[in-house]
């Protein structure tokens, strides 16, 4: 029987990009919705656990958490200091990695909406991380999403250097807890220095057929 994932939902962030609200993870989307709620409504759906990392101070997303769990949703969560970057977010949630780890972002919406089973799916067929990617041919805004290569294996987040024509960046990530802490590590360097970082870890794909940061767009 495949193992649950557990859902990891980095969320200590400022969100300077949109004016440092105090919890950007309850402004609303289009449909007048919590981001954050894509994301728990698809964990509920499948039964799936929850973990979030988070600040203290972020009160009106805490209680919103909890009504969650108080209709059924198995999730957890976890206070940290203020974070630069969502891999260093999600290092310090390691205590708590199960087997296997799904990394959504909470301001995200993608499509095909059955993506996490589809990113299950591949990785039952083995494998140390699964990426859900989209193939995209915008190299004006390559240096926006974090890319990938595949057959060797390596990321580079907001490259600087050109691309090829057509190049993969990725939405969501699928990792087994042997390669978390690498795997992390890989992309908060890369954060910083936007260089490419070569893994030897064994990464498939699956493919995403939209994706969009909702929170690029306020």
């Amino acid at each position: 029987m495949s193992i649950k994932p557990l859902v990891l939902i980095p969320a200590a962030g400022f969100g300077t990009r949109v004016g440092s609200p105090v919890t950007k993870e309850m402004m609303t989307d289009p449909e007048g919705r919590p981001l954050i709620d894509f994301a728990l409504a698809q964990a509920l759906k499948r039964n799936w656990p929850v973990h979030i990392i988070t600040r203290e101070e972020k009160q009106p997303l805490i209680q919103h958490l909890q009504t969650w769990k108080d209709h059924g949703l198995q999730i957890s969560w976890q206070f940290v200091s203020a974070t630069k970057e969502w891999p260093e977010t999600l290092l310090l949630s390691k205590p708590f990695w199960q087997e296997r780890n799904l990394v959504v972002l909470p301001d995200t919406r993608y499509l095909p909406v059955d993506i996490w089973d589809q990113m299950q799916t591949q990785q039952d067929a083995g494998g140390d991380v699964t990426y859900a990617v989209m193939e995209s041919d915008d190299l004006k805004s390559a240096s926006s999403w974090g890319v990938l290569r595949f057959e060797p294996f390596s990321l580079c987040e907001k490259p600087r250097e050109v691309l090829p024509p057509r190049y993969f960046f990725w939405g969501l990530m699928l990792f087994r807890k042997h390669v978390g802490q690498a795997l992390l590590e890989a992309h908060l360097e890369s954060t910083f220095d936007h260089q490419w970082k070569a893994l030897q870890v064994k990464a498939t794909q699956v493919r995403l057929i939209d994706f969009t940061d909702l929170t690029r767009g306020l």
